[in-house]
């Protein structure tokens, strides 16, 4: 889109944008202090890079439309729709704001503890369909367990979208209570 004049992209701080895959390619641009003499050399390292990404977006895609199948059949299996529990990590976040009512989803870490995740309303902007609580941001260990009366919650992302926990059941109790909240 910009090598076609075409600007996508609209900034909340003026002069301020989100580093694409244009300015990385940018980048790699000679200035004039290098020279153009190498332009070639570097348009075929360029493109090595670009297909290395390509591969690994079509990878990604073919691995989330398999993924999909998955949480299409745990999402249409839960009663309660709103929290979304998976016994193994799938990147589902994506898959999920598809839906409308999933506002949380619980699921395991490789270290066997549990992280409770906001859904975002779409993927692109950061914006959560609902936050943990206010008072849970930024504590951890026996500060959190304290302010959310569950013994084995670990830690809450100040941002408020992230939280982890010791147990399933401890992360599926921090869920019941944001939910609530």
């Amino acid at each position: 889109a910009t090598d076609n004049g075409f600007d996508f992209i609209e900034t909340k701080i003026p002069g301020i944008y989100p580093y694409d895959i244009g300015l990385f390619f940018n980048s790699f641009t000679p200035d004039n202090k290098e020279g153009r003499n190498n332009i070639d050399d570097v348009f075929t390292e360029v493109v090595s890079i670009a297909k290395t990404i390509l591969s690994r977006e079509i990878l990604k895609r073919k691995n989330l439309f398999a993924i999909r199948q998955v949480v299409d059949k745990i999402y249409n299996e839960r009663k309660n729709k709103k929290l979304i529990v998976f016994d193994e990590y799938y990147p589902a976040s994506e898959l999920l704001s598809e839906f409308p009512e999933p506002l949380l989803t619980v699921f395991p870490k490789e270290d066997d503890s549990w992280v409770i995740k906001a859904v975002r309303d779409n993927k692109h902007p950061f914006a959560n369909r609902k936050n943990l609580p206010l008072e849970w941001a930024g504590k951890t260990d026996e500060e959190l367990e304290k302010v959310t009366g569950v013994p084995g919650a670990k830690y809450c992302h100040t941002g408020r979208f992230i939280a982890v926990a010791k147990t399933k059941e401890a992360a599926l109790k921090l869920a019941e209570i944001a939910l609530n909240s």
